[in-house]
Order: C-alpha cells, then sequence, then structure tokens
C-alpha cells in the first residue's frame, strides 16, 4: 500500500501507532518525534 503524505505532514500511520502505544509522557513523545505535545495529545 503507497502512503501518500502531505508535505508537512508530522507522523506517519506507524508513528500514530507508536504514539497511542506508548506509556510515556505527551512531553517526552513530542521531544522525541519532534512534534507539539498538542499533536501528541490529540492521535486517535
Amino acid at each position: 500500500m503507497e502512503i501518500r503524505l502531505h508535505k508537512n505532514a508530522g507522523t506517519t500511520p506507524a508513528i500514530r501507532l507508536e504514539l497511542q502505544a506508548s506509556t510515556l509522557p505527551t512531553k517526552v513523545l513530542a521531544a522525541q518525534y519532534n512534534l507539539s505535545p498538542l499533536t501528541v495529545r490529540v492521535m486517535p
């Protein structure tokens, strides 16, 4: 399956799965993936 990402996309489906499965604090995940804490918090 080919995935087309927006040129400004900060996450991929694989990264979103990692964020959802992680037990690390939001701040740590945001720093690790170079995302804003809000982006990490609203991952479905």
